[in-house]
């Protein structure tokens, strides 16, 4: 059996998924689909999946894809929620995302927060954005989106560790 190690990552799909806004919601056949837009949970899974590949391969466009989530999560933030559902202009349908795209978003921040491989400005843009989010966690209702949120909590690495 392959050692996690031993596979070689086909990217190809994923860099075609990923423009300078971040990763689109969905694709017709292998081609981004600019008419569904994007998300703000499926860009704070690509934020944990590239700091992920960064980690394993030390390549500097997994880490560019990384800043690049994790500043579209920064531009959905608004009054300490996340809007989730923006379209290809870059305006958000709605005024305030679910308690599903809140969890995973506090979920992924916290976790990257964790990453001591990771740079330093990264981890602090997290931590960040995590410190102006918290207090909306008291919103939750639904189990999911507590277990998401509660997760990153957990993992949040918020001592301030500069000098």
């Amino acid at each position: 059996m392959n050692s996690a190690a031993d596979i070689q990552l086909n990217d190809g799909h994923l860099r075609r998924m990923v423009d300078d806004t971040g990763i689109f919601q969905h694709a017709s056949f292998s081609l981004p689909n600019p008419h569904e837009g994007y998300t703000t949970d499926d860009n704070a899974r690509l934020m944990m999946m590239a700091a992920l590949y960064y980690e394993e391969t030390g390549k500097a466009e997994y880490l560019d894809m990384c800043y690049r989530a994790l500043g579209f999560l920064q531009y959905a933030q608004k009054d300490g929620w996340f809007r989730n559902f923006m379209t290809y202009d870059r305006d958000f349908w709605e005024h305030e995302g679910s308690q599903d795209c809140y969890g995973r978003c506090i979920w992924c921040l916290g976790w990257l927060t964790s990453r001591p491989a990771l740079p330093q400005s990264l981890r602090d843009a997290a931590n960040a954005l995590l410190e102006a989010t918290a207090d909306s966690a008291d919103r939750l209702l639904f189990l999911r989106s507590c277990a998401s949120a509660s997760m990153g909590f957990a993992l949040w690495d918020h001592e301030d560790t500069r000098e």
